[in-house]
């Protein structure tokens, strides 16, 4: 319960700069549609590969979304879409909202590993990949995404 409302809580930040631009730029309108209806847009334009869209839908749902399915729902398509942006410091707000409310769900961590990698924080990125593998992640994948932090971290360190 307390990750879901510091997930309520992260408000504009988590939104990103995509995001909170649309919404100033009222793009999102707080009233046409509903969190649950404005998360499937999201997804959906997310699977077409249309970002800012998703963005978009995402903020509005992440704002009104009152349900913990929602609320994470968006933050995992603002994760996502901030992370195909390589926006790391906006997507590492969104997936953590998530890895924190899933600590057993090793994609939330895969996916806030990689926007830690994203951001320059290897050492963290590489424990995010190992929690993943401790909780039943594809070894192969996060292994080499593993590997790769862990060689980043080596080199930042010289």
């Amino acid at each position: 319960m307390v990750a879901w409302k510091t997930g309520m809580k992260m408000g504009l930040g988590a939104l990103g700069v995509a995001g909170a631009v649309a919404l100033l730029a009222g793009r999102v309108d707080a009233g046409a549609l509903s969190a649950a209806e404005s998360l499937r847009l999201a997804e959906q334009a997310l699977e077409r590969g249309q970002v800012d869209r998703a963005l978009t839908h995402g903020a509005r749902a992440a704002l009104r979304g009152e349900d913990r399915r929602v609320v994470l729902g968006a933050q995992s398509v603002l994760c996502l879409g901030h992370l195909r942006q390589g926006a790391g410091a906006s997507a590492l707000k969104a997936c953590s909202a998530v890895a924190d409310a899933r600590p057993d769900d090793w994609r939330a961590l895969n996916n806030r590993g990689i926007a830690r990698y994203q951001t320059g924080d290897y050492a963290g990125a590489a424990a995010d990949y190992r929690a993943a593998l401790a909780a039943g992640g594809p070894a192969k994948m996060l292994d080499a995404n593993l590997a790769l932090a862990e060689k980043q971290r080596m080199l930042a360190q010289r």
